[in-house]
């Protein structure tokens, strides 16, 4: 049961149209021969409003794909299932958006008294590094604004040393910085720069060359997760693999670590790239179990009408922030659940996931929410061929439910 009384309807709205697009990739790209698609093609990339389902290429009168559609002949049982199963597309999440961390106090306020003569110099330096550093982090300038970090932390080190708390602040403090301005590169196809970035928060994780600061280890798997998405983004799925894999041996040892169920989540999608879906599965499974027991730990936030500060303001909304994440990763683990179990022919499996996605999208993001339409539509598009009658025979229908085929439960199910 995945119906929870901490998932009610909440007036959230959906950050923006680029995270849809994300969540369901891009378009078919154009025909090579003549610059323009297909008709075969154009009947088979996701509409606008969702997915579409997919015309089998027998369908195209001839190999031009120029020619008028006829009528398919119809298609029963494994056939339908395989072809349905081929054309789903699991939601890839990507990384949580980095928080800029905690604030650093001045280099003066850890000096009581005057500092020596010798010290002094240290002192104005790091001050100075610093002061440039916001400013170009103010202009976008993001690789200087990284590299004079990287200068007042290192004259940091030399001034108070690996172990005064100050020091761990300023590492964590930068780290957080690199991974979110790497992210937004990224975002921005800004590629270099977010591949430079992204290593330079990773050099601040390194067991080796860095003091066991408290979020080390939770930040190094959040930069693994980062080096992910930079490439699949970038089209090299074995790479992303890699990264993905030293973030979970991380999470395998440190449990509790912040986003160790999203960083599942997206190596379970690289996993069915690589047509590894049992394991795939697998994963999905672990993912759905972290987040359920994060949901449980979730309270309710009150509104915040009457709040008394801008503070306290702020404070609700980032709860609500983080229980729309958490939820949205439980829609996105039942949902690739469903196109996962699809590709394996367990279809009775598969429509349960589909179910629990599409209540967990309405109870706990609401009907406004863009990714709850989403799943709705993979809802109707199923709905659709199972009374057209080419997922299963007829005997298969007589077996699955002796009273009623499948598809006329589908509505009841959906909204219990």
């Amino acid at each position: 049961s995945v119906a929870s009384p901490l998932l009610a309807p909440l007036p959230l709205k959906f950050s923006g149209t680029a995270m849809a697009s994300e969540l369901w990739g891009p378009s078919t790209p154009e025909s090579p021969r003549t610059g323009t698609a297909s008709l075969g093609e154009k009947l088979r990339r996701p509409s606008a409003g969702g997915l579409q389902l997919p015309v089998p290429r027998e369908v195209m009168d001839g190999s031009s794909g120029s020619a008028t559609p006829r009528r398919p002949a119809p298609m029963q049982g494994d056939a339908a299932r395989s072809l349905l199963g081929r054309r789903r597309a699991p939601i890839w999440l990507g990384s949580a958006p980095p928080s800029e961390g905690p604030e650093v106090p001045e280099i003066r306020c850890a000096f009581p008294r005057a500092p020596t003569p010798t010290d002094a110099p240290l002192l104005e330096e790091v001050q100075r590094l610093e002061e440039e550093g916001q400013e170009r982090q103010t202009l976008k300038r993001f690789i200087s604004a990284a590299e004079c970090f990287e200068a007042a932390l290192a004259a940091r080190r030399r001034l108070l040393g690996d172990s005064h708390p100050h020091t761990h602040l300023a590492f964590e403090r930068f780290c957080c910085l690199f991974r979110r301005w790497g992210v937004l590169c990224l975002a921005g196809g800004q590629f270099t720069a977010s591949l430079e970035l992204l290593k330079k928060a990773e050099a601040l994780t390194d067991t080796g060359t860095t003091p066991p600061y408290r979020s080390r280890l939770s930040l190094r798997a959040g930069v693994f997760s980062d080096l992910c998405c930079y490439f699949r983004a970038r089209g090299k799925l074995n790479a992303a693999l890699q990264f993905a894999e030293k973030g979970l041996r991380i999470e395998r040892h440190s449990k509790g670590l912040e986003g160790a169920a999203r960083a599942r989540l997206n190596y379970a999608v690289l996993l069915s790239a690589l047509g590894r879906h049992e394991e795939a599965v697998g994963h999905l499974e672990a993912a759905a179990s972290l987040i359920q027991q994060e949901v449980a730990n979730l309270t309710r936030p009150p509104t915040a009408q009457g709040t008394e500060n801008a503070g306290e303001a702020s404070v609700l909304e980032e709860q609500r922030n983080l229980r729309e994440r958490v939820i949205v990763e439980l829609v996105a683990a039942y949902h690739n659940q469903w196109v996962e179990h699809g590709k394996l022919s367990h279809h009775e499996r598969s429509m349960e996931c589909l179910l629990h996605a599409v209540n967990t999208a309405r109870t706990g993001l609401g009907l406004d929410h863009a990714l709850t339409a989403k799943i709705q539509e993979s809802l109707a598009s199923e709905q659709a061929l199972l009374h057209d009658g080419g997922r299963k025979s007829h005997a298969e229908e007589r077996r699955f439910s002796p009273d009623a085929s499948f598809s006329s439960r589908l509505p009841s199910l959906a909204t219990a």
